[in-house]
C-alpha cells in the first residue's frame, strides 16, 4: 500500500507520495498535479541516481529524517522511543 501526504512551505501546496516502504519517492503540484520531483533508492536506502527536481521535506527512505550534512538518518527505537542518528549503512543491519 502506497501512502501519501501533502506539504505547504512557503504557501505552495505539495503532495508527498510515497512507496509500499513509506519511503518519499514523488512530489507532485498540489494544484496542478505535475511531477515536481522524485527520489529513487538502492535495497539498503542509498540514493539511486540523481534526483529528479527539489522534495521539501527530509524524509527519505522508510520515512526517515535524513541529515544531507552528515548523510546520516535518524532511526527512533520502537520499544522505547529512543531515536538516534546513524549511516545508511549502518541502517543496513537494523531494518
Amino acid at each position: 500500500m502506497c501512502s501519501a501526504d501533502y506539504m505547504r512551505p512557503a504557501g505552495v501546496l505539495s503532495w508527498l507520495l510515497g512507496d509500499h516502504l513509506g519511503s518519499t519517492t514523488v512530489t507532485v503540484d498540489g494544484v496542478s498535479g505535475a511531477r515536481m520531483a522524485e527520489l529513487w533508492y538502492k535495497p539498503w536506502g542509498e540514493s539511486r541516481d540523481a534526483a529528479f527536481g527539489v522534495t521539501p521535506t527530509a524524509r527519505r527512505f522508510t520515512g526517515q529524517v535524513l541529515d544531507s550534512v552528515a548523510d546520516k538518518v535518524t532511526v527512533c527505537s520502537q520499544a522505547d522511543g529512543a531515536c538516534r542518528a546513524i549511516t545508511l549503512r549502518q541502517a543496513q543491519g537494523e531494518l
